[in-house]
This record gives structure tokens, C-alpha cells and sequence, in this order.
């Protein structure tokens, strides 16, 4: 009997240490989270503003410019991509126009993995919050605000541009189309300060062979002002990774 108390109370005594040591780790993970998020919304100086041998002049962002950085096998095929003026103020208009083919036709469901890095010496990826950052969206068409067969906003009604899934084979050219863009009706994440970023999207077709591509990675300088409802994106960089 005394041995199978005594059994009793060990298993006991393991239980509440692993459960402590589990509240620990939760605990220790989530401040380490927290303080992440405050690194990343610390604004740091652009790198084409820095003189700093650990920034070697090879690895800095200097300019605006863009590649499509696919295979000549993928469905999608970006042509021409423009974004102006430079920088980009805002609240105010933004232009902003492509070329882009679609090989095949395609549609739900349509997974994309957005990934975004922050450089802080180093890049940094930012983690998924509130559905905002390095996030994996399983089915893009379901934020889509429009049904099969309504009309689409202009400009793309204008150029025949689909704007619902399931999206058509074809050619599609927008010519550079001005937008009014305003920082107070858009959900701005709190790591969104001044700084250099990386954003690659992966696009997965989901089919018989999960077809899984990137699209247009992107790299560049973001400012962002201190006065309310007002932003700056300085020289942005659409480049290959």
C-alpha cells in the first residue's frame, strides 16, 4: 500500500511539473513574440540612407525595378508591372498598371502564401497576425467581394481585366490607371514602419498535381509618416529573391 501511494505521488509530482513547465514555455514563447513585434515596428533607416561596412553596397535596396522570377512553364506570366509616382504618398492617388497572361484558366480553390521579411540588419520574417503579414490564405477566390458574373469595378471592366474566379485564359493589359488610396479606411499592421522589405507570394493551384509557383517577389524601401492618416512607400523594389 505505502508503494502505491508513494507511485501515486510521483506521478503526481511529474504531471505538475510538466504542467509548469508547459505554462513556462507558453509564457517565455509569448513574450519572445512580443518582443519581436516591437523589433519589427521600430522604424529603421533605409539601407541606400546608411554608410555601414556591415552592410555591404552588393546586398543593399537601392532602386525600384522588378522581374518576373517564374519558370516560362508557369500559368501566370507577368510582362510589365508599373507603380508610380516614387515614392507613394499617401492618402492620394497611386498609378499602377500590368501586363500579365494567363495560360490556362483557373480557379477555387486558389491557395496563396504571402511571405513578408523585414531587414533589421538581417532579414526577418514577420509573423501572421490577425491575418495580416507571413500568411497562407487557403481560399483566395472567398475574398474575392464579387460573384461569377458581376461586373467588375472600372478600370478592369474598361480592359476586359476578370476580377472573379474562376479566372480565364487570355492576355490582359492595363494600361497605368489612377487610384485614390486612404490610410484610415485600410487596416494598417502595427510592424508596417519605416524600413526595407521582402514580400514573395506563392501561388498554389490546387488540381490533381498542386501546381505551386511564385509570383512577382518583391523588395524595397518602405516609409511611413508619423502624421495621422498619411504614409510614404519609398522606391519599392520588385525583384527576384
Amino acid at each position: 500500500m505505502a508503494r502505491f501511494t508513494s507511485l501515486v505521488l510521483l506521478v503526481a509530482c511529474v504531471v505538475f511539473v510538466k504542467a509548469n513547465v508547459f505554462r513556462f514555455d507558453v509564457d517565455e514563447d509569448r513574450e519572445d513574440f512580443n518582443k519581436l513585434l516591437q523589433i519589427l515596428s521600430k522604424p529603421r533607416t533605409l539601407d541606400r540612407f546608411v554608410n555601414d561596412k556591415l552592410r555591404p553596397s552588393g546586398l543593399k535596396v537601392k532602386s525600384f525595378s522588378w522581374g518576373n522570377c517564374g519558370s516560362s512553364s508557369d500559368p501566370i506570366q507577368v510582362h510589365n508591372f508599373t507603380l508610380s509616382p516614387d515614392p507613394i504618398k499617401l492618402p492620394g492617388d497611386v498609378q499602377a498598371g500590368f501586363s500579365v497572361t494567363f495560360k490556362e484558366s483557373f480557379g477555387a480553390p486558389l491557395q496563396a502564401k504571402l511571405e513578408i521579411k523585414k531587414k533589421v540588419l538581417v532579414w526577418i520574417p514577420i509573423p501572421c497576425v490577425d491575418n495580416i503579414g507571413s500568411c497562407t490564405y487557403d481560399d483566395v477566390c472567398s475574398f474575392i467581394p464579387l460573384s461569377p458574373g458581376d461586373p467588375c469595378p472600372y478600370p478592369l471592366s474598361d480592359y476586359g481585366i476578370p476580377c472573379t474566379c474562376p479566372f480565364p485564359a487570355g492576355n490582359f493589359y492595363l494600361p497605368p490607371a489612377t487610384y485614390y488610396l486612404d490610410p484610415s479606411s485600410l487596416k494598417i499592421p502595427t510592424w508596417l514602419e519605416d524600413g526595407d522589405y521582402q514580400a514573395t507570394v506563392l501561388l498554389n493551384i490546387i488540381d490533381n498535381i498542386n501546381r505551386v509557383f511564385p509570383l512577382l517577389p518583391m523588395q524595397g524601401g518602405l516609409k511611413v509618416s508619423t502624421a495621422p492618416a498619411h504614409s510614404l512607400i519609398n522606391h519599392g523594389c520588385i525583384s527576384c529573391i
